[in-house]
């Protein structure tokens, strides 16, 4: 009997096989590797943002505390230092006595406890700084509704 010899077989060899895998297998980690440097790209942009808030936060609160601490609303261009009634100590005091002073009465020396006696308000171009005691502006101007707004506040935050 006699066996057919030219019968073709139809597939794949193993080596195609193999080299198919391997390519494969290439493709596959070149995308998981953009894959995984984008994660971490976006993991940094997101920690960065996070940082860059956290530090205006930090700063927005010492600019209003710089600004607050030994405000006087007779300091203009030219005026002297020395004049400032919060850093003044009366003669009968020691040098390290240390007062703090009623704004609208800088003669008066407030009593102990009563720390902030202003808040210094900004909107847009305008700022001022209001009393806490009654909620007056003791200098500068805002407009009528962020005023009256200010002052609500203040009232509803005295005790």
């Amino acid at each position: 009997m006699r066996v057919n010899q030219n019968i073709k077989h139809n597939g794949f060899t193993l080596i195609e096989l193999m080299i198919a895998i391997m390519l494969g297998l290439i493709v596959i980690g070149g995308a998981l590797s953009i894959y995984i440097s984008t994660i971490r790209s976006s993991s940094d942009v997101v920690k960065s943002a996070r940082l860059n808030y956290d530090l205006d936060s930090a700063m927005q609160l010492m600019v209003n505390d710089i600004r607050r601490a030994g405000y006087w609303g007779g300091a203009v261009s030219g005026s002297d230092a020395a004049n400032n009634s919060f850093t003044q100590v009366p003669a009968a005091a020691t040098a390290t006595d240390i007062q703090i002073r009623n704004v609208a009465a800088p003669t008066t020396v407030v009593s102990e406890g009563d720390c902030i006696l202003y808040l210094h308000a900004e909107y847009q171009d305008d700022e001022a700084v209001f009393s806490i005691l009654d909620g007056e502006i003791i200098s500068g101007s805002l407009p009528r509704k962020q005023r009256r707004l200010v002052q609500a506040w203040i009232e509803l935050y005295q005790e």
